[in-house]
């Protein structure tokens, strides 16, 4: 199979192969800070040479934008060479099906058939991208630091043996978990696939003989297990929770509120639920914690995300990866979702914000409150 693949890299091997090169020196510059750090430490700070403190700094940043570079040639290359892999699948996949015959067709079936070349190729490509550039740069950046590790402090590096142990049965817990969960989603994507395609190709024989109806039950049978899949997942994830936090009270976000796209920084984040979603989830998150002895408050989460939970000061921005960070004036970065969380839990007594304040209206009380604060505490910006 491996062999088979590799013949779809095709005329990408170039790019196939500098992604890897950029992303080990990448990792090889990233290292290296570290010890240029300690440099400016050692012999410019504690000596009292600003001399070698500019030098140092200024190796340091040439080394850091040489690091940034690689990473974003990594990334460009990397994505090239995944892209043209899964067209050149998708083509040899393509060909291979139109030399089946009707007993291999019958074998696989067309909703398979469309599967495999939809959604299991993508998954190819995205595996195939992680190879190149996070299996390369994994057990690199693990090697290296190890070995930075064992050269700065050999006792110090017995923390990173006994943390890889751990993590490498983390890891195989993962995998043997989602695995079956993965190809019961498959299955299901199949029977969906499977009535659509039906639909589409035979939608002159279903007017002509008026079976618009009956079509219409299959296609919702199919799309009822996927529903009763989803629902069984969640139910799955409360009953998970409720187990693990021993709670008296909790504190839920309004579901009829969400439902709107989000702007932020030019992007828009869809909110949007299902009506069905919010009812099911409503419904099992209320069955669930009172057969757990715990009490459901819906709280009004307006504004959540963008004051400080700590001093109540507007929050200048976000950062991270994920826009996990959140930026406060005068706290600095915190984490977003256990600020939010935070706020969403003072709300649960909240007497003047009540879960019909309207949303401008919040803005108005956070923002005086923060001025209430401002006047008593002088280092407040």
């Amino acid at each position: 199979m491996i062999k088979t693949l590799a013949k779809c890299i095709g005329k990408y091997k170039k790019e196939s192969i500098i992604t890897p090169i950029f992303t080990a020196v990448e990792v090889f510059l990233e290292i290296l800070i570290p010890f240029i750090t300690a440099s400016i430490i050692d012999k410019g700070i504690q000596a009292g040479d600003m001399r070698k403190v500019g030098i140092y700094g200024g190796i340091m940043l040439i080394i850091a934008f040489l690091s940034l570079f690689c990473g974003i040639q990594a990334g460009k290359y990397g994505a090239a060479a995944s892209t043209g892999f899964a067209c050149n699948l998708r083509e040899k996949m393509y060909e291979n099906i139109q030399t089946f015959s009707f007993s291999n067709i019958d074998k696989f079936s067309t909703a398979g058939l469309v599967t495999r070349m939809t959604t299991d190729v993508t998954n190819v490509q995205n595996a195939y991208q992680m190879i190149i550039r996070s299996v390369v740069r994994a057990p690199l950046m693990m090697i290296c630091s190890i070995t930075m590790c064992v050269i700065i402090s050999p006792r110090l590096s017995i923390i990173f043996l006994v943390a890889l142990i751990f993590l490498g049965f983390v890891l195989f817990f993962i995998i043997y978990k989602v695995t079956p969960v993965f190809t019961s989603g498959f299955e299901k994507y199949d029977e969906l696939n499977a009535s659509v395609q039906e639909n589409i190709s035979g939608i002159r024989v279903v007017k002509a003989f008026v079976r618009e109806e009956h079509e219409n039950k299959k296609f919702n049978k199919a799309y009822g297990r996927r529903k009763e899949y989803c629902a069984q997942r969640m139910n799955h994830e409360i009953i998970r929770f409720f187990t693990e936090h021993d709670l008296k009270i909790l504190g839920v976000e309004d579901l009829t509120f969400v439902n709107y796209m989000a702007p932020y920084k030019g992007r828009k984040f869809n909110r949007k639920m299902s009506y069905w979603l919010k009812g099911l989830l409503e419904n099992r998150l209320e069955y669930i914690a009172k057969r757990n002895g715990c009490e459901i408050v819906k709280v009004n989460a307006a504004h959540t995300s963008k004051f400080c939970a700590k001093c109540g000061a507007k929050l200048e921005g976000r950062t991270g990866k994920h826009n996990e960070i959140a930026i406060c004036p005068n706290c600095g970065e915190l984490n977003a979702n256990t600020n939010s969380a935070k706020l969403v839990e003072d709300r649960i007594d909240d007497k003047e914000i009540t879960l019909y304040t309207p949303h401008d209206k919040v803005k108005e009380i956070m923002e005086q409150r923060y001025l209430n604060n401002k006047k008593k505490n002088k280092n407040l910006k």
